[in-house]
């Protein structure tokens, strides 16, 4: 057995996004895309281009990473 590994537990991303909210000690509901989405918009904040946070993200089409700027701008 792996050192760490707990018979019958399943370690998804979305349980690992709930207990670290938990221990965080965030109420709120929190999914891998929330990360994602704060990771995106962070970047943006910080002053990087949209070509590389569409690198990161991993889109194919830089459209789908200019809605992180657009939702930015309504802010």
């Amino acid at each position: 057995m792996t050192p760490g590994f707990r018979s019958g537990v399943t370690k998804t991303p979305r349980n690992a996004c709930k207990e670290a909210a938990k221990r965080a000690g965030i109420k709120k509901q929190v999914h891998p895309h929330t990360f994602r989405h704060c990771f995106a918009t962070h970047l943006l904040e910080v002053g990087s281009d949209l070509r590389t946070i569409q690198i990161l993200l991993g889109h194919r089409d830089l459209k789908e990473t200019a809605i992180y700027y657009a939702q930015r701008m309504v802010m």
